[in-house]
């Protein structure tokens, strides 16, 4: 079984049932809650909550492939926004981390996939139905 970490803002309240239910048998989400780090929050090491580095180190106790953050957004805030929380939630979790939008690049190119398209709707309430589309 493989076991991973995320940490998400607490008002993503669809995450963590979401990987309960989908993700198959041989993987094991394990969520940490954090505020979100977008809109102006400071990131940089040093300033602003610490609720990262603590939930990256709590989750990094739970024996952990990689810890992840949830929050595409973020990493639209500075160029090196993506880099200096990766840096953050590996030294406070002692095991590999990324963020959501470099994570989306990886998954891509695994695929071989050299175009993506993003759908996105109120109309759909769940991952199940979008799916289904």
């Amino acid at each position: 079984m493989h076991h991973f970490g995320v940490l998400i803002p607490p008002t993503n309240t669809t995450a963590e049932i979401d990987y309960n239910r989908l993700l198959p048998s041989a993987l094991r989400a394990h969520v940490g809650h954090i505020p979100l780090l977008s809109l102006g929050s400071a990131v940089h090491p040093g300033h602003g909550d610490d609720a990262l580095e603590t939930q990256a180190r709590l989750l990094g106790h739970a024996g952990l492939e990689v810890i992840s953050l949830m929050q595409t957004t973020a990493s639209l805030d500075s160029d090196d926004f993506d880099e200096i929380v990766v840096k953050r939630m590996r030294d406070a979790g002692g095991v590999p981390a990324v963020t959501a939008s470099p994570a989306i690049g990886h998954a891509v190119r695994a695929l071989g996939d050299r175009r993506i398209a993003r759908v996105a709707t109120d109309d759909i309430p769940s991952i199940e139905r979008v799916s289904h589309l």
